[in-house]
């Protein structure tokens, strides 16, 4: 087709005219990419602009109309909000990590105490204002918290996005956009919100300084102030999709309504028909249209029969129109159709989308953590150490978040998965309480506090601890119908003594990497004046200076590194990270680092268990009536117990290699719970 240059030149310079054409045809035929050509039967794109530009306030507001609206009357809408809000943040702990369990203790209730009443409102608490600004990202685009002091205390004030900047703002400019005002740089110096009042209007703004307002949406752009409406490339076919139900649902209702039509063997009627002569109503006719009632009989005409309305509404394509269009919609919020709508999905491809849908969980609480969770929380910590309500520390501020647990539609399968995983290595027993929501160190003292209830509880009550609970089986629980009446046996003089290991001489040599380690961790206490205990140091020095370490020491090293794998979560253990060397990176090195646990597990894997201690007494066996009838002889195993002077972890360490707990506890998560149990008890 020519344009009118081709026709102009064709008049002139007809080889020119023919030149053009060619070379346009050529451009449409080869160019890089077809979807950049014009053509007429499609629409021309849109200009290339910036993420805000003039219409970027009227389109921001068009869309959380729409949105809302859907969230309002839309089931659909509704429930992806919910669903989305509650897996992202439905439950949501901090768990704080100074290094200093009392210290770890009393933030942990400070931060419970105020989460409880930190709405300047009085309408939420914490955990709901969370999932109420994730359901107000996704839908409106964005929302606001403004840090408030109220009276002593600080409060967080809710801003939703409409009340940043006005709904009749049409003034955007270089220098403010949608309710933001920016610097020469573009840089966001303060956001002026409105109060809207009970007959939505908008007025009294107030300039809030950038560093006071906590802004939260989810960019789709690199130059974007504003965010957009999850729902965006969504709104317009969710909207078809609610009008198209309801059409739908109308054309049902008008199709049951209808019980039968009367057709002449033509098949047409005359529409005067219908009305006859005879009784006549307010006109002077007959209706011959009539509701059907039970027993009616119908008089035809001659050449007239009745047939049964049918109707196929609606059809197994209006199914499949809505799935697609659900589809649609979660597809926008980033979620896989199977997970939000379509529940009957098992096997492999429902645990592939459970995976998906957690990734996007994931994407949104490190959103949630970097723009909201760590800044709130830094704010209302320092506060509250400056105002000596919780101890202040070096690591106040170290800590984490626990989330709800990981997305599973099988938590037996991935239980057993995650123990074979434990087993082998491969995965650590803080890596599991993590995706169940827990936290490791808590769940442990959880376990032990657990242990030596049942161990108090049992010899409160003289009968065997299994009688209580089968997880736990205390040494020290009594038989039922006996009674110690010797204590111990006099040891025949000739008793064979056990054989004492003897260490070959180069057996336990450390390596040249943990000598290495437990250098520079005796640097960096020096240096620092924080990190491990005396016990710590005293290995260091042993490794350093090249020591051959006994069995027990290497036994007493795994154990360590065992219950210590954890730390390398905290802030400050990796290079590079605030806080390095973090107290738990130092005490690790002191032990031999990271070659001291591969040299400890490798040796330990080589050694043979030690024979469980036991002590032999003499028990009395009663009938009934209490009456001694026998006396039996039994070896009863010796749990170990905290000495004298002895710290925490050396006896930690002693407990968990003793051959008793070995020989009771093979697991070792469960032998570390009963150790901590008996040090409870010191």
């Amino acid at each position: 087709m020519q344009d009118i240059i081709t026709k102009a030149l064709s008049l002139v310079a007809p080889k020119a005219a023919l030149d053009r054409m060619v070379n346009q045809a050529k451009l449409r035929n080869f160019g890089r990419f077809d979807s950049a050509l014009t053509s007429e039967k499609r629409g021309i794109s849109r200009g290339v602009s910036g993420g805000e530009d003039t219409a970027g306030t009227r389109e921001r507001l068009s869309l959380i109309r729409a949105a809302r609206d859907l969230a309002d009357n839309f089931p659909p809408v509704r429930s992806l909000l919910l669903k989305f809000a509650t897996y992202v943040s439905g439950r949501i702990a901090y768990q704080a990590r100074t290094g200093d369990h009392e210290v770890d203790t009393k933030i942990e209730k400070y931060w419970q105490k105020w989460t409880n009443e930190c709405d300047f409102l009085g309408r939420h608490n914490f955990t709901t204002l969370l999932q109420l600004a994730v359901t107000a990202m996704l839908r409106d685009g964005d929302c606001g918290f403004i840090i408030v002091r109220d009276g002593e205390d600080l409060k967080l004030q809710s801003v939703e996005a409409d009340r940043i900047g006005s709904p009749y703002d049409r003034t955007d400019t270089d220098k403010y956009i949608g309710g933001i005002n920016v610097d020469d740089y573009g840089r966001p110096v303060s956001y002026t919100i409105f109060t809207r009042t009970i007959n939505n209007q908008y007025v009294s703004p107030v300039d809030i300084v950038a560093k006071e307002f906590i802004h939260l949406f989810d960019a789709a752009r690199l130059d974007e102030y504003r965010g957009r409406s999850a729902f965006a490339t969504a709104l317009n076919a969710t909207r078809d999709l609610q009008e198209a139900i309801k059409a739908e649902v109308q054309a049902i209702k008008y199709a049951s309504y209808q019980s039968g039509v009367i057709t002449t063997e033509s098949g047409a009627a005359d529409a005067g028909d219908y009305f006859a002569r005879g009784n006549s109503n307010d006109q002077g006719q007959v209706a011959r249209l009539q509701s059907l009632d039970p027993g009616t009989v119908n008089y035809l005409t001659a050449g007239e029969k009745m047939e049964m309305f049918k109707s196929d509404r609606p059809t197994g394509a209006f199914g499949e129109f809505i799935r697609l269009i659900q589809a649609h919609i979660c597809m926008a919020v980033g979620l896989p159709y199977g997970f939000a709508f379509d529940a009957d999905k098992s096997g492999p491809m429902a645990r592939m989308e459970a995976a998906m849908a957690e990734r996007t969980f994931l994407r949104w609480r490190g959103l949630l953590e970097g723009k909201f969770l760590d800044r709130i929380k830094n704010i209302i910590l320092l506060d509250a150490a400056a105002r000596g309500l919780i101890p202040d520390s070096e690591f106040l501020l170290d800590g984490r978040w626990c989330w709800p647990a990981k997305v599973s539609i099988d938590y037996g399968r991935e239980a057993n998965a995650d123990i074979n995983l434990w087993k082998a290595g491969l995965k650590t027993a803080g890596q599991i309480y993590s995706d169940m929501g827990e936290d490791y160190e808590e769940a442990l003292r959880a376990r032990a506090k657990e242990a030596a209830m049942l161990v108090s509880l049992a010899t409160e009550m003289d009968i065997p601890a299994e009688y209580i609970s089968d997880s736990i089986i205390p040494i020290q629980a009594a038989a039922p119908i006996a009674a110690p009446i010797v204590q111990e046996e006099p040891q025949p003089e000739q008793t064979q003594e056990k054989p004492k290991q003897v260490d070959l001489a180069d057996e336990n040599k450390p390596s040249k990497g943990m000598v290495e380690e437990a250098l520079k961790g005796l640097k960096w206490r020096e240096e620092y004046n924080r990190g491990g205990t005396a016990v710590g140091v005293a290995r260091a020095r042993d490794i350093s200076n090249g020591k051959n370490l006994s069995d027990d020491t290497v036994k007493r090293m795994h154990s360590y590194f065992s219950r210590h794998e954890v730390d390398k979560k905290g802030q400050g253990f990796q290079q590079g990270e605030d806080g390095f060397p973090s107290a738990g990176r130092i005490a690790w090195a002191l032990w031999g680092g990271d070659a001291g646990q591969v040299w400890a597990a490798d040796k330990v894997k080589g050694m043979k268990a030690s024979a469980p201690e036991t002590k032999k007494v003499t028990l009395a066996v009663r009938d009934s009536f209490g009456r001694i009838t026998a006396l039996e002889a039994k070896h009863e195993l010796v749990m170990p117990t905290p000495e004298k002077d002895e710290e925490q972890d050396d006896f930690i360490g002693r407990c968990m290699v003793s051959g008793t707990m070995s020989s009771e506890y093979p697991d070792e998560s469960q032998r570390t719970a009963v150790c901590m149990a008996q040090w409870e008890k010191k």
